[in-house]
């Protein structure tokens, strides 16, 4: 049985996934601008695609290098979420990454509470 720290990872981060659905449809005008509608479909599907199974290898396989994916993916984006906080832009989209980019930092801290951990380096 999961524990509730690996059960809460899966749902905290289905939800950034969905946050992520919600920026792209509210900039959609933005990203039009950047690129062909085609496109931009196809990376938003790919990467949802991609962060899906790292989620569910983890929270369903307990994959140790999903975990340390997911967490690099998280540093990657950091400098982003860190300089629309310094800026002091949390209106519209902004709130909308600060929210996600905390949700995700709770997500990964779950991933490494000892229930997890216990969870994940168990073997079956």
């Amino acid at each position: 049985m999961r524990p509730t720290t690996i059960v809460a990872f899966e749902a905290l981060y289905l939800v950034t996934l969905a946050i992520g659905i919600l920026q792209a449809y509210l900039g959609w005008q933005q990203l039009q601008a950047m690129a062909s509608p085609f496109f931009i479909v196809t990376i938003q599907l790919v990467t949802l695609g991609l962060l899906v199974v790292l989620i569910l290898l983890v929270s369903r396989r307990r994959s140790r290098f999903a975990k340390w994916v997911l967490v690099v993916l998280f540093v990657i984006g950091l400098p982003m979420t860190v300089k629309i906080f310094a800026s002091g832009q949390l209106a519209g989209s902004a709130a909308l990454t600060v929210c996600q980019s905390l949700l995700q930092l709770i997500g990964l801290v779950m991933l490494f509470l000892p229930a997890s951990r216990a969870w994940l380096t168990k073997q079956d």
